[in-house]
Parts: structure tokens; C-alpha cells; sequence
């Protein structure tokens, strides 16, 4: 939640209209949360399994996104020099979801927890 009140975590998922509404943002969660498990329950450098096709797909949306949001090149930075989805954005985006329950996962009743 925190990161949201930032405007490079925030601007884009505005961006992509997926958070416009509860029932969007109920989805775009989902789908993401989908797209993890994917990761963890086949291999990812298999071309024929379903976390590499999804690695893909979600690669293709934040290239998307920051295309979009960067101008006609994800590597050009925009008039005021600052560049979205960098790699940096992507850890925060990232460890807001994983973070915790890597770092902490019996605290938040992951793996081992009680």
C-alpha cells in the first residue's frame, strides 16, 4: 500500500486502465498472482511450459506499459529524464508482493509457518 502513494509505483497502473475499478483491480491481481504460481510450478526456461509462455506474456505487458509511458522507446527517456519501469521500480513492484513472505515466511504464515 505504501508504494502506492509514490508516483513511479503508482502512475503506472494508472496507466494501463487495469485499476481503474475494484473489479479490474480485483482481476489484474489475480492475474497476477496466477502468473507467480505459474513461475514456481513449471519451468521457466522450457519453451513449452506455462511459465515461460507467461513470462512472456508479462513481459510483453510492462514493455507495453513502459513504452507507453516513456515515449516511442522503452530505452529513451521521457522530457524530464526519468525513465519508468526501470529495474529499480520493478524490485519495489516485486517485493511488495514476495517480499515479506520471502524475507518472513513463518511471521506471515507461509511456508513452515504455524
Amino acid at each position: 500500500m505504501l508504494g502506492l502513494a509514490q508516483t513511479d509505483a503508482l502512475l503506472p497502473l494508472l496507466t494501463t486502465g487495469q485499476s481503474a475499478t475494484v473489479s479490474r483491480l480485483f482481476t489484474r491481481y489475480m492475474s497476477t498472482l496466477w502468473h507467480v504460481r505459474s513461475w514456481f510450478h513449471s519451468d521457466p526456461f522450457d519453451p513449452r511450459s506455462e511459465a515461460f509462455r507467461s513470462l512472456k506474456v508479462v513481459r510483453g505487458l510492462h514493455r507495453q506499459t513502459a513504452d507507453k509511458l516513456n515515449g516511442s522507446s522503452s530505452s529513451q527517456a521521457t522530457k524530464d529524464d526519468h525513465l519508468w519501469l526501470s529495474q529499480y521500480a520493478m524490485v519495489g513492484a516485486q517485493f511488495s508482493f514476495m517480499g515479506l513472505l520471502t524475507v518472513f515466511p513463518k511471521e506471515v504464515g507461509g511456508v513452515g509457518g504455524g
